[in-house]
């Protein structure tokens, strides 16, 4: 049996910290970091792409993206599938000492790590660094281009959801500013746990070089302006800032707080800017190669769901037909009607798919044209005024000339 600790900072909180206290001590980031433009820690550690991958396939299973506060309506409901189970015991199988997990949507998937990992035989810790939510959704504002009211839901919704989810679990919420203001005092019930006999003067001097780093950064507090301030959101940010920071959290205004932001949401504005980031995050994070093997991929899952579909009608029909030939013969005909649909659809997609790329293809070379013919306009454009310039020379000459005659 392992310890597994879980760092379920969000974004901008940190983590990386305690992904290094735990590093010294003998712990270690399990699988294949992933510097995604949205998760790497400038200072510290990206999150596995193992597990980025399988919270990814949660999250898409349950139609919801990193970036969308709406499931705290209804993480309840949250299921996975056959093929999820069989990447979360994959991964987990290849642990044999303790280690590290750390990547913020665990917020969201964090019941079904539980039961993995419990079932495994594995300890866990959940450690969860939080930053002030008005300092994380100006610095998700400012380098990501999301707005600043889907911050702020984002931040609520991330720390409402592991607050709910960890509370079976020893956890460890800590404050950013407490890690900065001194981060050996903030982390001691950490170290009691992983390090017994304290850290060693090597591994200090390293943690405080480390976090001078951070504070060399880490830009001033940013000027919050009062239009954020007065949004319905912020308000209720601070209130869930302040009901975490208890030395125990009470978990009956916790769950008003959660009402809360539950009819917040229902707010169409929130639609509205998911929406808007939904594009920047698709047309500024993601290159045209990653947007094309998105498609593929769509493609090849929904084929996979067709294939699937037809296997288990086929197997259905199979046992029917001892029963009731005649009408399996029509339900047959039924189906290959509709599997003709769907590969009508899927001849549709991919042609969209091409068009689509083809399009973007025309538009590149559509603005080539244009820089091409702006390039030559200019020239022209110059040359006209060279032309221009000697005429006003050789008129200038020739009133001077004119001058001179008529002088006696």
């Amino acid at each position: 049996m392992a310890h597994i600790s879980l760092i379920i900072g969000m974004y901008g909180s940190h983590s990386g910290l305690f992904a290094q206290l735990y590093h010294m001590c003998g712990y270690r980031l399990h699988g294949t970091i992933d510097y995604h433009a949205l998760s790497t820690k400038k200072a510290g550690y990206g999150e596995p792409a193992q597990v980025v991958a399988i919270n990814e396939h949660v999250l898409s299973h349950n139609a919801s993206r990193w970036y969308d506060p709406q499931p705290v309506a209804r993480l309840s409901t949250w299921s996975t599938n056959d093929d999820i189970q069989q990447q979360l015991t994959a991964y987990i199988d290849t642990i044999t000492s303790d280690a590290i997990i750390d990547d913020p949507r665990l917020s969201y998937t964090l019941p079904f790590w539980q039961g993995a990992l419990a079932n495994a035989g594995h300890d866990i810790t959940v450690v969860v660094p939080y930053q002030h939510p008005l300092t994380h959704a100006h610095a998700m504002h400012m380098q990501h281009h999301i707005s600043t009211r889907l911050a702020l839901a984002l931040w609520v919704a991330y720390t409402l959801a592991i607050e709910i989810h960890s509370r079976s679990i020893p956890r460890f919420f800590v404050a950013h500013d407490a890690i900065m203001r001194d981060w050996h005092q903030a982390s001691q019930p950490l170290i009691e746990r992983c390090a017994p006999d304290g850290l060693t003067a090597a591994m200090t001097a390293q943690l405080d070089t480390y976090m001078q780093m951070l504070r060399l950064t880490t830009p001033s507090e940013p000027q919050i302006s009062s239009r954020v301030r007065e949004l319905t959101i912020a308000q209720l940010a601070l209130d869930v800032y302040t009901a975490i920071q208890q030395p125990i959290i009470d978990t009956d205004a916790m769950a008003v707080l959660q009402q809360r932001f539950v009819i917040e949401i229902t707010d169409p504005q929130y639609r509205h800017d998911l929406g808007k980031y939904e594009v920047v995050y698709n047309d500024v994070f993601l290159d045209a190669e990653a947007r094309v093997r998105a498609l593929h991929e769509r493609h090849s899952e929904m084929s996979t769901k067709i294939r699937l579909l037809h296997e288990e009608q086929s197997r259905k029909m199979t046992e029917l037909y001892d029963k009731h030939g005649k009408y399996i013969a029509h339900q047959s005909q039924m189906f290959a009607e509709t599997l003709a649909k769907h590969e009508q659809q899927l001849a549709h997609m991919r042609t969209t798919f091409e068009q689509e790329i083809h399009h973007l293809n025309d538009k590149i070379v559509a603005m080539q044209t244009e820089i091409d013919w702006r390039t030559h306009v200019a020239a022209q454009q110059q040359q006209t005024l060279d032309k221009l310039s000697w005429a006003m020379r050789i008129v200038a000459l020739g009133e001077r000339i004119r001058r001179l005659m008529r002088k006696p």
